[in-house]
């Protein structure tokens, strides 16, 4: 009692400093957010809402992972939402979601609903941990630097950028909790060193009695080494249980025993306590988290690379420390070669053998896909400075050099441990940003240590014994005296070079961005006038202050959240794995997942990401199509290997394709490659770096495009569909994938790049995808030239995008924008509703998709009727549901503005696509009872997006494919407007009431006539006039028929219309009169036929009423006077002309 009385009396002010260096963590973390997302609704986990995750993607699904948990009590295994249709086994280990799930239990009689306990534990866990995370920096600090080091390091973690970034309250991810325990490992190991007992345990590595009695006094006399071994290993295991990449701490461990292995024996010290306490930390967690790894198919890899890393390390320490006796000379350079040689012949055994030793388990070496992704690049030097402080950063980097050159002059594996693990967690930080975070204790042991070296530079202990001295005096003389210059520059350069700006950060850091203007109009009320930054405006949006850092929250107002709360009530009469699969770039595939609870085709796992890249850049709807039925073909090979299944089997062969040649692409992908590569004029130039399944999908979309047409390949979609049972049916396409200007191209290249489409890899970081689109660049010694050629010396004065037909025939462009400026007829390269000159035409998504339509579309709702002031205010929601909104505005019984427009949807929003394969609707267009032939027949849906386009065969028929909804059928002629595909004559239309079951052609016949529902009748009938009136030669020339005008009996009236191939004939009677029955309205050309000639008459529009439309016949009247040849008129003389066109005489006198 008296001994824990003792240590708690000289300790109390350093557990008290670290209690509010906690707290002050623990602040930064949750305060300024509580607000916002710990409002915690009241709904389970299945229920629809927008959880505050501002950890990005991976937080659904660890959201997901933790739902399935807290409803089934058991952990998610193989998940057949991903992946879709192939499904994927949950790569995320247990420990993470479960510890949210077993202390949200505890805690849930606090709160309303179990699931509120659960999801409070989880949006606190990474604030929590980050927080606990100050505990062993302090710890892993004192042990290597000193204690004022250690407090020192906590207090910069606590406020550092870069630990913030990631370990907010509301990540809902696992980088906070494994770093935790990160950290802990290396205190844990760092101990084991440092109570280790340093001698040669055994004397003769060749006697086994020497070797046996060596061990059992290792063991004996180093027993709280061992424990803090196995505590370090046991805090592996809990890494390895919670993150796949634990091969992070084994490589930092690896690192540091290689260095201390070869340190060692050129010292000819024994270093076998190193390489057992080594072997207990590393080979703990391989034992306790194997059988994890076995169950889930996740060895190869995750946990075949640390094992071999592992292997190799033990093997060297084993030779190192059984050739103690022996020269270095001859040691080190054989044990280098067998290693070589060992690694030769294990690569050939296995190839990830190699991998592993030389890319440190896959974290130094970028794959194609990592090059896509931003927080796998290496971050700028901007942001690496600032996210440890300007100063701090600097500081950090002159301490680890010191550190390191004090390395051979110091016999201390333990503060070699520091010192390696800050140099790898910096070289790690520097090749890839996302491991900033993860070297952010690293960089606060090591600037604690340099604070602290400062400190005693400084001699701020020789001061207080000085002025303790004197005190007993005049305090001002002792106070005088006892401070010094260096004193108080020490003092000012912390304070305002190091604890300010950080603390500045820091705060910055914590505020979500959507309370910074609120909190920077606060602080700039609180400043003095003359503090007063000159460029501050409190009417500003945006703050001022702050917004160098900080994070988001999902609002349930912003696009996507809107979308996924709209997918999420489809197709919910099926279970959730059974819905149509979401397809769209692999970003979005875990919200699809988790809140919008249908399959995903691409996910955050980079599973389908070749697939959705070609889906997103196909060039019409038979390769997309076509694609869609290959996915379903792997799915089917993946569980019927070697073969398909007899059923897709029989459909293909029955479609005319080769199974054989199928099933060998898929199965051997990387045998096309050559193959593709080789034929750019069959398959297009694609890049030489072709990845395997690339090569399959081109392939096999150029076979079933030969084979089959449009209408060929659907059909042989809808019969795989209904073998597997699978379907792929939603589309989505978003404002981030859209490049819509030079400053803003998205990120369309990722899954250009990730297709193997040609790009260019630009000086300053960014890939042009060179096929869809190309950036040109003024400068100051050229016009528009292409922005790869820009020379190093010149200065970029503007730069224009211009893109190119790819772009526009592309599956993204068609469904998100719909027609290009060809399709206008206009020849700009901009985009219509953006570039000035096609202002006048919004963008229309899906405009001419036969088998794709918009289901979801954003549109935007602000309850203000002055929106510019509320620009905070707008809210999404799909199309139909701000129709309603506009109705009921219009109506008075709402408040506020609908922003209903296509061009807000594509500049910021996300549009949703359905497939179907289209309802068959069969049909005469007639006027009356006679057909009308060359009628163009135009279906529309609801939105006014044409879908499908075709004329009327020489019988008046037409067949159309109708998607789901309802559907307007259009018969029309005159000329084409461009946008909606109709005439400007309507000659008749109809409305038809589509079913999804329809348009996806369910064998369902619902009023049992024998004939499926999706196989419809519709016929046309244009408005028919009766078109009658009399044949006469107007002979008084006053336009109309009268008395005096003489009737052209016999005179066949021929009327053609000018806008279709439909001609009538009839023939005047006696009298002169004639009838044109069931003529539909238009501009008609009239041919008068009469004794033989071809007579052209003047142009009659027929519409309105069927009043009489008399024909002047043309006629010419011929007079003179008949004079002899003797000279003199002769009256009464006969006179005949002859008609050369048909040898008639006409007599007259």
């Amino acid at each position: 009692m008296d001994e824990g009385k003792g240590w708690f009396r000289a300790n109390w002010r350093t557990a008290a400093v670290l209690v509010l260096i906690f707290g002050l963590a623990l602040f930064l973390r949750v305060y300024f957010v509580y607000g916002l997302a710990f409002q915690l609704p009241h709904v389970n986990c299945d229920s629809i809402y927008t959880p505050t995750y501002s950890g990005g993607s991976d937080s659904y699904y660890w959201d997901r992972a933790l739902c399935y948990s807290f409803q089934s009590g058991r952990d998610l295994g193989l998940d057949p939402m991903l992946n879709y249709p192939l499904g994927n086994q949950n790569p995320r280990p247990p420990l993470f979601p479960w510890f949210s799930l077993l202390v949200g239990h505890l805690i849930a009689p606090l709160f309303s609903t179990a699931w509120q306990g659960v999801l409070f534990t989880f949006l606190l866990s990474a604030g929590l941990f980050g927080s606990l995370t100050v505990f062993p920096t302090y710890a892993l600090g004192k042990e290597a630097f000193g204690r004022k080091a250690g407090i020192i390091g906590a207090l910069l973690l606590a406020m550092s950028v870069g630990n913030l970034q990631r370990s907010q309250s509301t990540d809902a991810d696992h980088d906070a909790f494994t770093l935790f325990f990160v950290v802990s490992t290396l205190y844990f190991f760092l101990r084991a060193l440092r109570t280790m007992g340093r001698k040669r345990w055994v004397e003769n590595w060749f006697q086994r009695e020497s070797i046996v009695t060596g061990l059992r006094a290792f063991l004996k006399e180093n027993r709280t080494s061992v424990l803090y071994a196995l505590l370090a290993g046991l805090s592996v295991c809990v890494i390895a249980l919670a993150w796949q990449g634990w091969a992070y701490v084994s490589v930092i461990l690896m690192v540091w025993f290689a260095a201390e292995l070869f340190l060692g024996r050129f010292r000819n010290e024994d270093t076998m306590g190193t390489w057992i306490l080594f072997t207990i930390t590393l080979a703990t967690p391989l034992l306790l988290a194997f059988q994890w790894y076995l169950v889930r198919g996740q060895i190869r890899v995750w946990f075949d690379v640390p094992v071999y890393l592992f292997l190799g390390a033990f093997v060297l320490g084993l030779a190192f420390t059984v050739t103690r006796d022996y020269p270095w000379t001859l040691v080190i350079p054989s044990t280098l070669i067998a290693g070589a040689v060992g690694l030769g012949v294990g690569s050939l055994v296995n190839p990830t053998l190699t991998n592993a030793f030389f890319t440190g388990a896959g974290y130094f070496v970028q794959s194609k896909v990592v090059t896509t992704i931003a927080e796998d690049q290496a971050p700028g030097m901007s942001q690496m400075i600032l996210s440890f402080g300007l100063f701090t950063f600097g500081l950090t980097l002159v301490a680890v050099a010191y550190l390191v050159w004090q390395i051979p002059r110091r016999r201390d594996p333990a503060y070699n441990i520091a010192v390696i693990w800050a140099l790898v967690a910096i070289f790690m930080a520097i090749t890839a940003a996302r491991f900033i975070f993860n070297a952010s204790p690293a960089f606060a042991v090591v600037a604690g240590f340099a604070v602290d070296q400062v400190l005693r530079r400084a001699d701020f202990a020789g001061m207080r014994r000085t002025y303790r001295s004197l005190s007993g005096g005049n305090w001002r003389n002792a106070l005088r005296k006892s401070v010094k210059v260096r004193h108080v520059l020490a003092v000012l350069g912390i304070v305002f070079l190091v604890l300010l700006p950080n603390i500045w950060w820091a705060v910055d850091a914590s505020i979500p961005f959507e309370l910074k203007s609120q909190y920077d109009k606060q602080l700039a009320a609180l400043l003095p006038s003359f503090l007063r930054s000159p460029g501050y405006s409190a009417s500003s949006n945006s703050p001022f202050y702050f917004g160098a850092f900080g994070y988001s929250i999902p609002k349930p107002t912003e696009y996507y959240p809107a979308a996924w709360r709209w997918l999420a009530t489809q197709d919910t009469d099926r279970p959730a794995e059974l819905r149509p699969a979401f397809l769209s770039w692999w970003d979005y595939g875990f919200e699809a997942v988790d809140r919008g609870v249908h399959p995903t085709v691409a996910d955050n796992f980079q599973n389908g990401f070749a697939l959705a890249g070609q889906f997103i850049t196909a060039q019409n709807e038979t390769e997309a199509i076509s694609l869609l039925v290959i996915r379903l073909l792997e799915g089917d090979m993946k569980l019927h290997r070697p073969n398909f299944s007899p059923a897709v089997a029989a459909t293909l062969s029955g479609a005319g394709l080769p199974v054989d040649v199928f099933q060998s692409v898929i199965l051997h992908p990387a045998d096309y490659i050559s193959l593709v590569l080789s034929d750019p004029v069959r398959y297009g130039a694609w890049a030489q770096d072709m990845q395997p399944q690339n090569a399959e999908y081109v392939f096999l979309t150029h076979l079933l495009a030969r084979q089959l047409d449009l209408a060929g390949v659907v059909s042989l979609y809808h019969s795989i569909r209904d073998v597997t049972g699978w379907d792929i049916g939603y589309f989505a396409v978003d404002s981030r994938l859209f490049p819509i200007s030079v400053q803003n191209t998205g990120i369309f290249y990722a899954p250009v790049k990730l297709s193997d489409h040609r790009i260019l890899q630009l000086p300053d970081g960014r890939i042009l995808p060179i096929e869809f689109f190309q950036i040109f660049a003024t400068t100051n010694r050229a016009s528009n030239i292409p922005i790869q050629f820009v020379g190093a010396g010149d200065t970029i004065q503007s730069q224009t995008i211009q893109y190119k037909p790819a772009f526009y025939n592309s599956m993204f462009y068609r469904s998100y924008v719909g027609y290009s400026p060809a399709d206008l007829g206009s020849n700009d390269t901009g985009i219509p509703g953006f570039d000035q000159a096609l202002q006048a035409y919004p963008p229309a998504p899906a405009w001419n998709l036969t088998h794709f339509r918009v289901v979801y579309r954003s549109s935007y709702y602000n309850p203000f009727p002055d929106p510019a002031n509320h620009t905070d205010a707008w809210r999404a929601m799909n199309y139909d549901e701000a129709l309603r909104f506009q109705a009921n505005i219009t109506a008075g019984t709402l408040k506020g503005v609908v922003d209903l427009g296509t061009t807000t949807a594509v500049a910021n929003g996300v549009v949703l696509l359905r497939y179907y394969d289209g309802a068959i609707v069969n049909g005469t267009v007639t006027a009356g009872s006679t057909p009308l032939p060359g009628v163009r027949i135009t279906v529309t849906d609801e939105l006014g997006t044409p879908h499908y386009l075709t004329t009327t065969d020489a019988s008046g028929r037409y067949s159309a494919v109708l998607p789901f909804g309802d559907i307007t059928i259009t018969a029309s002629s005159g000329s084409l407007t461009r946008t909606t595909l109709i005439g400007t004559r309507t000659l008749a239309s109809a409305k038809v009431h589509v079913t999804v079951q329809q348009a996806m052609r369910s064998p369902v016949d619902a009023n049992g006539d024998g004939v499926p529902d999706w196989l419809m009748t519709l016929d046309l009938q244009a408005t028919p006039h009766d078109w009658h009136g009399i044949a006469f030669y107007d002979m008084d020339r006053n336009g109309a028929f009268g008395p005096g005008d003489v009737r052209a009996t016999g005179a066949t009236i021929t009327v053609s219309n000018k806008e279709f191939p439909f001609k009538r004939t009839a023939t005047a009677a006696l009298d002169g009169s004639y009838a044109l029955g069931d003529a539909p309205e238009g501009p008609y050309s009239v041919v008068i036929g009469l004794q033989g000639r071809t007579l052209g008459a003047p142009d009659v529009t027929l519409a309105g009423s069927d009043s009489a439309r008399d024909v002047s016949v043309p006629f010419s009247i011929v007079h003179g006077s008949t004079e002899s040849s003797l000279g003199g008129s002769v009256p009464t003389a006969a006179v005949e002309f002859r008609d050369e066109t048909n040898s008639t005489l006409i007599s007259t006198t």
